[in-house]
């Protein structure tokens, strides 16, 4: 197998997540007890559109 045929085979499987902790985390948000920083959120999430707008 080349590498472009395996840099295929990733690319259609998607990004190796772990489903369960993901499902952790979405049930401990639901339920208000999983601690979110709002500012970090919001100090990553205006960096992504930074790099974005290049």
């Amino acid at each position: 197998m080349t590498i472009k045929d395996q840099l295929k085979d990733l690319a259609s499987s998607g990004p190796p997540v772990d489903k369960s902790l993901v499902q952790e985390i979405k049930n401990k948000v639901e339920q208000g007890i999983y601690p979110i920083d709002l500012d970090m959120v919001t100090e990553k999430m205006f960096e992504s559109f930074e790099e974005a707008a290049g």
